[in-house]
C-alpha cells in the first residue's frame, strides 16, 4: 500500500462492486513487530484505514494477519 494509506485505499474503494470483498494480508505487527524495517499493521491500524470503506473481519495465522474487507455501499 505504500505510505499513503488513506489514497491507496481510497482508490481500491472506488474500483470494486458493491458487495465486493478486499483482503489484506500484513505481518502482524501486534505479535512480531515491525518486519525489515518497514511498516507491519496490527489490528488497530488496519481498523483505522479500513473502516471508513469496508466493515471488517480478521484472522490471525502467526505470523500474519489478514484483514477482509466487505465493501461499504
Amino acid at each position: 500500500m505504500g505510505g499513503d494509506h488513506a489514497s491507496s485505499i481510497r482508490n481500491v474503494y472506488e474500483s470494486l462492486r458493491p458487495n465486493s470483498i478486499f483482503i489484506v494480508v500484513e505481518a502482524d505487527a501486534d505479535r512480531v513487530g515491525t518486519l525489515g524495517g518497514g511498516h507491519s499493521c496490527g489490528e488497530k491500524c488496519l481498523l483505522n484505514v479500513l473502516t471508513p470503506y469496508f466493515n471488517v473481519d480478521f484472522i490471525r495465522s502467526f505470523p500474519l494477519i489478514i484483514a477482509i474487507g466487505k465493501k461499504l455501499k
